[in-house]
């Protein structure tokens, strides 16, 4: 099928029938391996078990190309997994997020404490496809960077997300009288 020779290109390597797995290269015999079991449960059209066992053995490539197949909410999941394992680097990591999940990035300290230069990278690698979620991620930012008290940082995030600013006193408006906290 179109999806075994999709994953053999992405691997080079070839179907059992055409490759003897003695003439494998022995740094690549568990690939081979597993990559045989992902073929068998696709021949069978479990594209489940597939997705379950690229997970489990961590072949990423597999798991995303297997959960595109299945549906978004599938492949939002291997996201997410991957996400969970990754070792890309926090801005990578959140560009990554942004771009190919429906999940906004949890606020952590470090974000929090280096929030201009995440700030930087998104804006720097922003697609039109991210631009909902960048701006999600930058109200979620300002918010945390508001509760901790760094008013001018939140409301810079704030006027990157291009939120509505609105001067009157009982406004739910995040963003009222720049550089001032009028939340309390």
């Amino acid at each position: 099928s179109d999806i075994i020779q999709m994953l053999e290109k992405i691997h080079k390597v070839t179907s059992q029938e055409e490759q003897d797995p003695s003439q494998v290269p022995s740094g690549e015999q568990g690939d081979y391996s597993r990559l045989k079991h992902i073929d068998e449960f696709l021949a069978q059209g479990n594209k489940q078990r597939a997705l379950q066992f690229a997970l489990d053995a961590r072949l990423w490539n597999q798991a995303f190309l297997i959960s595109s197949l299945i549906s978004p909410y599938s492949f939002n999941n291997t996201v997410q997994e991957y996400l969970k394992t990754s070792s890309l680097g926090l801005k990578t990591n959140i560009i990554f997020a942004l771009t190919f999940s429906n999940e906004i990035p949890e606020i952590t300290p470090e974000i929090l404490n280096r929030w201009s230069s995440h700030v930087a990278a998104l804006l720097s690698n922003s697609t039109s496809l991210q631009a909902i979620q960048l701006r999600r991620f930058l109200l979620r930012l300002g918010d945390g960077l508001l509760n901790q008290g760094s008013v001018d940082e939140a409301h810079i995030c704030y006027l990157l997300a291009r939120t509505d600013m609105d001067s009157h006193p009982e406004s739910e408006a995040r963003l009222k009288l720049i550089g001032s906290d009028l939340t309390s």
